[in-house]
């Protein structure tokens, strides 16, 4: 009976070993995302869950914070690899009150920081690059201080980015529709 007990007594604890929770693994180093980012997704920003809502138009990006009817507070950083911010302008960011919006872009002009408070809304930042081809945008975006892939929504079709931070390029080729792996084709019967 002893013997049993101690067997009992010593397993116990490496069980408990086996059962530990592993903590979540930080993302690696931001990747290139394969997302076409031309054209706003349809729907009013306002209505839906809080996030970042990300589109470009014709050589504008647009950069949108929206809330359903809960204030939630959006942080973040783009920074521009291989060129300059040449244009920018805030959209609805409430500049008095207490919790006042605001964004930088740096002297270098190759890197925005925000902090904006959206309720029942959405505000944002527009803005123009002056880039090449290779450029890239490295976007880290934080909504109530999480971060999640699921919580941004890319161009027309609103796809997700497979981590937080990511990169896109900063002018992306021409294409309508999003890249679709192609179908062999049937034979003829």
């Amino acid at each position: 009976m002893n013997a049993l007990i101690l067997a009992l007594a010593l397993l116990t604890p490496m069980q408990a070993q086996g059962k530990k929770k592993k903590a979540a693994a930080p993302p690696g180093p931001p990747t290139l995302e394969n997302i076409n980012p031309r054209d706003r997704m349809e729907g009013a920003i306002g209505d839906k869950r809080a996030g970042y809502y990300l589109w470009l138009d014709k050589d504008e990006w647009h950069l949108r914070t929206g809330s359903q009817n809960r204030k939630a507070t959006f942080t973040g950083t783009i920074k521009l690899k291989g060129g300059t911010f040449k244009a920018w302008h805030e959209v609805g960011m409430e500049k008095k009150g207490k919790n006042p919006d605001w964004f930088r872009i740096n002297d270098a002009r190759n890197q925005m920081t925000w902090q904006i408070t959206t309720a029942g809304g959405a505000d944002g930042i527009n803005f123009k690059v002056e880039a090449g081809a290779d450029a890239e945008l490295e976007f880290d975006l934080i909504v109530g201080g999480a971060k999640g892939p699921q919580r941004v929504a890319i161009g027309k079709n609103g796809r997700h980015p497979s981590q937080v931070p990511f990169l896109l390029k900063a002018v992306p080729p021409e294409r309508k529709e999003e890249e679709k792996p192609k179908k062999g084709k049937e034979k003829d019967k």
